[in-house]
């Protein structure tokens, strides 16, 4: 009832900052919530955009213009909650790299007016409507071809669709190694035993989403996009490449650590008994 976030809005709108806010009413929950903070956030002189598309708005972001210095965008695989922030797991990608802002600025700029944004060239930032979902088709493939070199961590919430879990199978058969860590439903029963399925029972919810592709020099994905039909075809979602090569050691340091822990807060499952040890 009395957001931190809200408050730090409400402080920038004095200052003089123009703040545009892409608000999703259909949250899960807190529906009521976002009505009120965004009527909250309209008297105080924010320009409020209620998403009534077809499609949800899942995407999670902040872009910040400055005068005569860089764009800055924030990419998260979480909401700007402060409660979840404390029993969640996520990560936050800060950067001004001009290959994410330049192509972020033109997508926002299509949800916000609802016309098709100029094309923009980019590597390493996808939204759904565009090529989010064949980025990672493509890679699954890539790795699939590899064989026994392939690699493929998949982090998710979800994961439900027929397309990926054929292709996910397909690389199995190949000899690509697969790890799936699924907090939530996971439909895919691997029949190889190069694919282990992994659970946790964490402190914190495990939330973030993150596509791992490949060895020595992996190409690694994170944002909110789940590999579920509903998601990835019905949403406005965003992912987004990690190029540094800092973040993408401590991404894979952790994902490492949750792979092979031993402890009894871990359960696996490993080809098609459908039984978790």
């Amino acid at each position: 009832d009395n957001s931190d976030i809200v408050a730090m809005i409400a402080y920038l709108l004095k200052l003089g900052v123009d703040v545009t806010i892409l608000i999703e009413i259909n949250a899960k929950g807190n529906e009521e919530a976002n009505i009120r903070y965004a009527h909250q956030l309209k008297i105080m002189g924010a320009q409020v955009i209620v998403c009534d598309s077809v499609k949800k708005n899942h995407a999670k972001f902040i872009y910040i213009t400055r005068v005569q210095l860089p764009a800055v965008a924030m990419i998260m695989t979480g909401n700007l909650n402060e409660v979840t922030a404390n029993i969640y797991e996520d990560y936050c990608y800060i950067t001004s790299d001009p290959d994410i802002t330049i192509k972020m600025r033109s997508v926002i700029m299509q949800l916000i007016t609802g016309l098709k944004s100029p094309p923009c060239e980019s590597n390493t930032v996808f939204f759904t409507q565009e090529n989010a979902a064949m980025t990672l088709v493509s890679n699954i493939k890539q790795q699939a071809q590899l064989g026994r070199q392939g690699r493929i961590i998949i982090k998710c919430n979800l994961l439900s669709d027929i397309l990926f879990m054929g292709l996910l199978e397909t690389a199995a058969e190949a000899g690509c190694e697969i790890d799936i860590i699924c907090r939530g439903e996971c439909c895919w029963k691997p029949k190889h035993l190069n694919v282990k399925i992994h659970r946790f029972l964490h402190k914190h919810l495990e939330h973030s989403r993150v596509y791992v592709f490949g060895r020595d020099n992996p190409n690694i994905y994170i944002g909110s996009l789940d590999l579920a039909s509903h998601k990835l075809y019905g949403r406005f979602e965003l992912i987004c490449k990690i190029k540094q090569h800092r973040m993408i050691v401590t991404i894979m340091n952790v994902l490492m650590n949750m792979l092979y822990d031993e402890t009894e807060r871990h359960y696996f499952m490993v080809a098609n008994d459908g039984k978790y040890e």
